[in-house]
């Protein structure tokens, strides 16, 4: 198993050297382990930091650190493979790397943190990845091997991250809420829901959606095809609903003005009807018969019958009744409310006025029944009138 730790401090005491190494957190792994020293560790001392940084250990069968490759040892492995060994320090936001050759590899003894800056051998560089992208924060932690190249003042880094194209992609808006992807030094926690005002009463009921990062069920019933006749009472199709079915107001043809009263409207239809109101009626025949075993021996038989209603006048004149002489038999209607009339004849006979028109309290109309005189044997003659009020 091996180990490469965060930290080695070296003290020289009685001819021999005596390592601390100490975790990735910091905290003391080993103190005061005994090592032999070869002759590549050359320089003892209470912090030798910056060599010991470079010094890879690796635990033997019994958990006793060796060393396993010295600075020196690294440099020649660095060069079998075309690279030059730099030693990496950091002071402040600098970081320093120190050696010569344009392919440089170093262990780092710092963390890179946003917004540091490097130099080689004194010269201010600008730093990259292989695919253009600036050093992110956490690009190398202290401890791991890095590898770059030197063109001029800039430096190109192994490894990396997303194009920079593919990177501005990587927005809150374009993952799915709750997930997060760290790249480029950079996490990211999707809310591509962060935008949805959809409620649930928004929605048809069972539709299922998301806004907000949350599962939002429709409440909004469907009502399906429906047909509405108008009547008294007012008909509501309620808020709230989806009508996936057409809904039918029913009409009438015969929704007319002249079939509505006067001043009376109906669904925005204004009649035009007079209204009349039948008021009194007299019905009437005349007969001319032979007795039976007669041989001319004529009657004359009349009826007369009818109505009236008293509000508006009387009638007089009704009856049966019979006679064996020619004339005339009259039935008379005599107002009792003054107002516009319409009367009318039918059948036979005649009547004194006819028509709309107006008549005062009093005024009368009379129906002449005809003479039965001059009719055919067995033969009658009928007739009428009827009067109706105009309101």
């Amino acid at each position: 198993m091996a180990r490469l730790f965060r930290d080695l401090k070296v003290n020289e005491q009685d001819g021999k050297v005596y390592l601390t190494l100490y975790n990735r957190d910091g905290s003391p792994a080993l103190r005061d382990v005994s090592v032999g020293v070869s002759s590549e560790v050359t320089q003892p001392g209470d912090n030798w930091t910056a060599a010991a940084a470079n010094l890879l250990l690796r635990l033997d069968e019994e958990d006793q650190p060796q060393l396993a490759l010295t600075p020196q040892d690294i440099g020649a492995a660095a060069a079998e493979n075309g690279m030059s060994l730099y030693v990496h320090q950091k002071s402040g936001t600098v970081h320093t790397l120190t050696g010569s050759g344009d392919n440089l590899r170093f262990v780092a003894t710092a963390d890179f943190a946003a917004g540091d800056t490097i130099q080689v051998n004194g010269q201010a560089c600008t730093a990259a990845t292989a695919a253009g992208d600036a050093l992110w924060n956490g690009f190398f932690r202290s401890g791991a091997v890095v590898v770059c190249y030197r063109t001029g003042n800039r430096l190109t880094f192994n490894g990396g991250g997303l194009p920079a194209a593919e990177a501005a992609k990587l927005a809150p808006e374009n993952l799915k809420t709750g997930v997060s992807i760290t790249a480029n030094g950079k996490t990211v926690t999707g809310s591509f829901t962060a935008d949805g005002t959809v409620t649930a009463g928004q929605m048809l009921a069972g539709a299922v959606g998301y806004a907000k990062g949350e599962k939002v069920t429709g409440s909004i019933p469907s009502r399906g095809a429906a047909a509405y006749r108008p009547g008294t009472a007012d008909q509501t199709i309620a808020a709230g609903q989806y009508l996936s079915g057409a809904q039918t107001i029913q009409g009438d043809a015969n929704l007319r003005a002249d079939n509505i009263r006067q001043g009376v409207s109906i669904f925005g239809v204004a009649g035009n009807l007079v209204p009349r109101i039948p008021v009194a009626y007299a019905a009437c025949s005349r007969v001319l018969g032979l007795l039976p075993g007669s041989t001319g021996d004529y009657r004359r038989p009349t009826r007369a019958s009818g109505y009236a209603d008293p509000a508006y006048g009387s009638l007089s004149g009704l009856g049966y009744f019979q006679d064996n002489q020619s004339g005339t038999r009259q039935v008379v209607w005599q107002c009792a409310r003054t107002g516009r009339y319409l009367v009318e004849l039918f059948g036979d006979g005649e009547i004194s006025a006819r028509g709309e028109m107006q008549i005062s309290v009093g005024q009368t109309i009379t129906l002449t029944i005809p003479d039965a005189g001059d009719i055919y044997w067995r033969d009658m003659k009928c007739g009428g009138m009827v009067i109706l009020y105009l309101p």
